[in-house]
């Protein structure tokens, strides 16, 4: 273990009798550390209410309080609330090689950690540990280590539920020079055309999941108001209050360096070769950890390729050439993420046995944004209250003319759009067209074949994602059906069939269209 540079704030004289309060609890504390545990090392994560508790033989140590933000001197100074179970002689907080932070003791078994400016407060938040050494006066073991994780917690949400806020969690997602980001998740129940969080860069990804970026400057305000706000366009707003909690605490009678050293994460270094948003390879500690080092070897990942490719083909009969996004280790199996058409991905787990785990996010075959749009304009604009688009097409040519397939009051039939402005449009009349047609027709096959095959499993849903994705990138990917042909039917003089085969299966699926009104109807034969 390398030399640390000593850093000792011990504070006694009138400080060294803790509160009368908390003297039964840390009594009963020892005498649990004392009696059953026997552990050496444990890393455990805060519970749902945000305490952090860890016990190894002998000690136990919790923070069970946010911590606060305060001035001293013109800067900010963080300041993390704990205590032990016996009497502590000596506590110094460092991080590798070097002395960090400051430890104040505020009686025999209570502490406050301190982060000093924005340097340590920073560095701490992006995921580095705080490593604290610590000194009892008594017990049969007198050493310990502790490794400390600070992050930001979110609670007490109001506002309204079509907007959801996931935790803030530090990514490398900037430029080579200031890489650390701050990053939130939101994913919204409705489609709403901006969102806005004070401080952050947005980024769409899709009609109904967004990112936002703070850097350190942006988060620091949020973080000392202990709140902030998602705003949705024209006038819904979510808040959330955010606490600074430890997330994360690991407790050692060895050293924390022996213990918890950093190590690159093959599934990391490989993401990090491919991933335009190093944010989707991990944490930022994850992520910096493993940018200087060289590519790990990937003996297993076109092996990992090959056998999922081979169970897709085994179980669905459809060649796919699997693409391996991340793998790990879980309860002592191989567990791949693996790309799927349209954006979405898998689960498989390839050891000891490979098979299809779980559809991770399912394939888009809808823009969500313009389903939403137009809906509304259709309701609002056009008096089709309870209006619902199932499909649509792609305007031509850049003609902002719209198809969409629409169910209402019973009864389903094309529409035809001509958008005038991002909020406003004219209907005019239908016209049928076959191109126009292949792409509404195709939408609702996947829309039928999903609604059957996810009664069956994934691998029946997986079946219909390849076939379907593969029908939708051609033009000509469902054939014209003739009358004699059709086992469902239909009248050649008013009507036109498309038919899309083997979609799931022998199931076979044909969407059918009034020329004169654009009505529809799907069928399915086996």
């Amino acid at each position: 273990m390398s030399a640390r540079p000593l850093l000792l704030f011990v504070l006694f004289g009138a400080l060294a009798v803790a509160p009368v309060g908390c003297a039964a609890p840390i009594e009963e504390e020892a005498a649990e550390a004392e009696g059953a545990i026997t552990a050496d090392t444990t890393l455990v994560d805060a519970d749902a209410s945000g305490v952090a508790r860890a016990q190894v033989n002998g000690i136990t140590m919790t923070f069970d309080a946010a911590a606060r933000i305060d001035v001293a001197n013109g800067r900010r100074v963080l300041v993390v609330p704990g205590r032990v179970s016996r009497n502590v002689d000596a506590m110094r907080s460092f991080v590798p090689d070097d002395a960090f932070g400051e430890v104040r003791m505020r009686g025999p078994r209570s502490f406050d950690l301190v982060l000093r400016g924005d340097h340590e407060i920073n560095t701490v938040l992006s995921g580095l540990p705080l490593w604290l050494s610590i000194e009892t006066s008594s017990g049969a073991i007198r050493r310990y280590e502790a490794a400390v994780h600070l992050g930001a917690r979110l609670h007490g949400f109001a506002g309204p539920t079509s907007i959801r806020i996931g935790d803030v969690r530090p990514v490398s997602a900037g430029n080579a020079g200031d890489a650390l980001r701050y990053r939130l998740d939101v994913t919204t129940t409705k489609t709403y055309p901006t969102l806005t969080v004070a401080g952050a860069e947005p980024r769409r990804l899709s009609a109904r999941k967004w990112l936002f970026d703070w850097t350190y400057g942006g988060v620091a305000p949020v973080l000392e108001q202990r709140s902030f706000a998602v705003s949705a366009s024209p006038s819904e707003t979510t808040t959330s209050k955010v606490e600074i909690r430890v997330k994360k605490l690991g407790l050692t009678t060895k050293t924390a360096e022996s213990q918890w050293t950093a190590t690159c994460e093959a599934s990391v270094r490989r993401c990090i070769a491919r991933a335009a948003d190093l944010g989707e390879c991990g944490s930022y500690r994850q992520v910096s950890t493993c940018q200087n080092e060289e590519p790990p070897p990937d003996p297993g990942t076109a092996s990992i390729e090959r056998k999922v490719a081979a169970d897709i083909l085994a179980k669905t009969g459809r060649r796919y050439a699997a693409s391996v996004l991340t793998t790990r280790t879980e309860a002592g199996k191989t567990i791949a993420l693996i790309a799927l058409p349209r954006g979405g991905s898998a689960e498989w787990i390839v050891a000891p046995t490979v098979s299809l785990s779980k559809l991770v996010s399912r394939p888009e075959f809808k823009d969500t944004w313009q389903v939403a749009r137009f809906e509304g304009q259709l309701r609002s604009q056009h008096g089709m209250p309870g209006a619902t688009i199932v499909a649509h097409g792609t305007p031509a040519g850049g003609a902002p003319r719209w198809h969409f397939v629409v169910d209402r009051a019973g009864a389903r039939s094309t529409v035809a759009l001509e958008a005038t402005s991002a909020t406003t449009s004219n209907v005019i009349p239908y016209v049928y067209d076959e191109a126009a047609f292949r792409g509404l027709a195709g939408h609702l096959v996947v829309d039928r074949a999903l609604a059957v095959a996810a009664q069956a499993g994934p691998y029946a849903e997986l079946e219909v994602y390849l076939s379907t994705s593969a029908m939708l990138a051609v033009a000509n990917g469902m054939e014209l059906v003739a009358p004699a042909d059709s086992p469902v039917g239909f009248d050649p003089a008013t009507e036109v069939q498309l038919a899309a085969y083997s979609v799931w299966g022998d199931l076979a699926f044909f969407v059918t269209v009034a020329r004169a009104t654009g009505a529809t109807r799907v069928d399915s034969f086996n």
